[in-house]
């Protein structure tokens, strides 16, 4: 996520000078203080570019599949945003969000934040916005559900959770991207013995069953002497 991505590119002049953005970013400020405080030699960064077909999305973001805040795996986080999803990946605007019990298909929770509405664009002035709270949902149940299976699938490809950003463009949804959540937190287990404790990335962080229990007793045993 360090690098450089460029939207919106329209022509060859415009093409070529976004594949040039990309390659010296390797070289700026950010990466170059990624790459040190990863010990990461300067020599061994190196990147190629990728050049694919922009869609105009009507809603895009982020989905992950266990809650990466809680830690629960029971919870699915959806945040959206109307077009692009670039601003929230930046953190420059509020998303809707949408908390999912993936099991049994049941929406926990739903926060819907204010629309940022363009008011008007000269070229010799400032684009000007207005905030409008949403009283609806930005995504309709059939596209959240088909979005929520579509995430379990790419779940247990991987095998692991999984951080996914998507757009929805006409009705069809596009995963653009989908990688390990590399960041997790647990909350509400405090004193309680649960899988959690093992740091085994948030799969089963409920309070362990004695059946549960049991076949991980078994594999420490059998394996983790070894290992030490």
């Amino acid at each position: 996520g360090q690098y450089e991505t460029v939207l919106n590119v329209s022509g060859e002049k415009d093409l070529f000078q976004g594949i040039k953005s990309c390659f010296n970013s390797q070289f700026s400020e950010r990466v170059q203080e990624y790459a040190r405080r990863n010990k990461i030699p300067g020599d061994a960064l190196s990147l190629s570019v990728l050049i694919q077909k922009q869609i105009q999305p009507d809603a895009s973001g982020v989905l992950f599949t266990v809650n990466p805040v809680t830690g629960s795996d029971q919870e699915m986080v959806v945040e959206a945003v109307k077009g692009l999803g670039e601003p929230l990946v930046a953190g420059k605007v509020q998303p809707h969000r949408y908390l999912i019990n993936a099991f049994s298909e049941r929406v926990i929770k739903t926060a819907f934040s204010a629309d940022r509405i363009e008011l008007f664009t000269r070229p010799d002035v400032d684009v000007a916005f207005k905030n409008v709270q949403r009283t609806g949902t930005l995504l309709d149940d059939q596209i959240l559900w088909d979005l929520v299976r579509m995430a379990m699938r790419i779940q247990t490809l991987y095998g692991c959770p999984m951080d996914i950003e998507w757009a929805v463009a006409d009705r069809r949804i596009h995963i653009l991207q989908a990688r390990p959540i590399t960041a997790m937190g647990y909350q509400g287990i405090n004193g309680e013995w649960t899988t959690a404790d093992f740091r085994d990335g948030g799969v089963s962080s409920e309070v362990v069953t004695p059946f549960m229990w049991s076949l991980y007793e078994r594999v420490f045993e059998s394996a983790m002497h070894t290992y030490l």
